[in-house]
């Protein structure tokens, strides 16, 4: 019997990030940052609201393809902790009503636990020129 191709990516952090926040919510600051990071990079103008690159997704999903290794409620508590921590924005841009999935992006203190300084207004502007 062949056995099934698994989809495997190797987790990554910052190790101080770690030691500050956990593990769990150093994992997915660095999930949220790739991904807002990626969006920035490739102009992605569906995920950029109120000045800011976002990404988006809800908590079974994150579960399901990117953390199947973590219990929901093990993603739902650490995004808890980075958003209390006031690393990450939480926001909704969904066009229907019904839809309930969270928006996320870093705040200036994510990106500094991260090592990275934020996106801003100047290279928004400049990567639109071009």
């Amino acid at each position: 019997m062949a056995e099934e191709k698994k989809d495997l990516r190797k987790p990554c952090f910052m190790s101080y990030a770690a030691c500050e926040i956990g593990v769990y919510p150093a994992l997915l600051l660095e999930h949220i940052r790739y991904w807002v990071n990626n969006n920035f990079q490739y102009c992605v103008d569906s995920v950029y609201k109120e000045g800011k690159y976002w990404t988006y997704g809800s908590v079974s999903t994150l579960q399901r393809k990117y953390f199947p290794y973590l219990t929901t409620k093990q993603i739902r508590t650490a995004l808890e902790t980075l958003r209390n921590k006031g690393l990450i924005e939480v926001n909704s841009f969904n066009e229907k009503a019904y839809d309930k999935t969270k928006w996320y992006t870093l705040t200036k203190d994510g990106y500094r636990l991260v090592g990275e300084k934020p996106i801003t207004d100047e290279q928004e502007e400049h990567k639109r020129v071009f």
